[in-house]
Parts: structure tokens; sequence; C-alpha cells
């Protein structure tokens, strides 16, 4: 009596045909549809720096934003879904394709995709936006950094020679204190906010009063109010501190 031939594997149960399949491409560009599509709409909320670092530069994300929505979506982030996507079209190369010579027109095309992701990848992780303005007849030995910032603290010395000590907006919170040294006094926060608008004092008649010591203050009475959003795409997000 002949044997009943073994039955093959089902492809469902290899992880790396699952991870190689056509089947998770597809859903995997379904998902980045709706996230650029739901993204797309938050701009008009958050701006376009904002949601560039909350939906594409992140693992995991929610829609909508706003933590008093009453329900909030979890979602795949740009980098989660990148990463899932470089998985698939190695492993789909690799399992189906030969490195043969009539093949080299697709491994033109996969290679340049899995570039084009890599480099995404790497440039939101590491890249650093700045630009120097140079007015004519001026010089400039420093870029400036648009949509970053810091809390800054020149000390003047007789030497000729500035002494400034830069403490980054993700270190400042409220009630944080910062020693500068023995000889120098110790700044505190008592109050930090994410994004608040300056203003003069009649321009915001509900605002906190800023007291000033320096610059235009000590002749204009001015006031900050706290923003909820954080960005649009015309103003850009203003930290305060006092």
């Amino acid at each position: 009596m002949n044997e009943a031939p073994p039955t093959p594997t089902s492809d469902r149960r290899d992880p790396l045909a699952v991870l190689s399949g056509l089947r998770l491409t597809v859903f995997l560009l379904i998902l980045s549809i709706i996230l650029v599509f739901l993204g797309t709409l938050e701009q008009v909320h958050w701006g376009v720096w904002h949601i560039q670092k909350a939906y594409f530069g992140s693992w995991i994300c929610f829609y909508p934003l706003d933590d008093t929505a009453i329900v909030q979506l979890p979602l795949p982030g740009g980098f989660l879904l990148g990463a899932l996507l470089i998985v698939n079209l190695t492993l789909a190369h690799v399992r189906r394709f030969k490195a043969e010579l009539k093949h080299l027109g697709m491994i033109m095309i996969h290679g340049g995709l899995l570039l084009l992701l890599a480099g995404g990848f790497v440039t939101a992780i590491y890249q650093e936006e700045s630009a120097m303005i140079i007015p004519e007849g001026e010089s400039r030995n420093y870029s400036e950094a648009f949509r970053e910032f810091e809390l800054t603290i020149t000390e003047k010395t007789t030497a000729g020679t500035d002494k400034v000590t830069a403490i980054p907006d993700a270190l400042l919170q409220t009630g944080a204190s910062f020693p500068l040294g023995d000889k120098l006094p110790t700044v505190k926060i008592d109050t930090y906010h994410r994004n608040a608008t300056l203003r003069a004092l009649s321009q915001l008649p509900k605002g906190t009063p800023v007291k000033v010591t320096h610059g235009i203050g000590t002749t204009t009475p001015l006031a900050y109010q706290e923003q909820k959003r954080a960005s649009t795409t015309i103003t850009r997000t203003r930290p305060s501190a006092s």
C-alpha cells in the first residue's frame, strides 16, 4: 500500500514567507497612505514640522494628537513602516531573485528603493538644519537653527571674551534649577511653557505680565500667554521660561 505524500508546510506558518510576502507589502503601503492622509489633516492644527516629527519621525503615533480627544487611534509611525518595508523588500528579493545578469534591472530597482528608505531613516535621525544669515558688510561665525531653542546665560569677562552657558529647551521644565558655577548664581525656572505668545501687555490683557530688567520690556510692559497648539504652518513653536 502506497503512503500518501507529506503535506507541504503552508507559507502562512513560515515567518520568512510572511515577512517577504506581497500581502505584507500591500498592507504596509495601505497603512502608509492612511498615515500620510491623517498627517496631512493634522498639519492644519499642528504645522508641518511638528507633524513630521510626531507622525513620520516616530515608531508609534496617535490620531488625533490632541490629548483632550475622547478617543485616540494608535498608528504605526513612519520609522516602523519604513523598517518593515526594508525587511519585506530585502527578504522578497533574496528569496525570489538570484544574482544573475538577467535580473540586473530588478536588482537595481530594489537596491534603489532600499537606498531611498534607508537614506530617509538616516536623514531623520542625524540631520541638523541651520542657516547662516550674513547681512551685507558684516561677518558671522555661527549658524542658527530656527526650530530649536535654548536658554543662554552670558558672562561678561574683562579678557574681551564672553563665557556663554547654553541650556537646551529639552531640559527646561517648571521648577528646574541649573547651577552655573561657584561664583555664579543658580538659574531656577519658575514657569515654563512649550509654546507661548509674547506681546505688549496692551495686546494681551489676559496674559501674564513679564518682569524685565533690561531691553524693551523696561519701557513697554510685556506679557505672555500659553498656547495649546504647538505650532502652525505660519507661526513656529516659541517656548517661554521665566
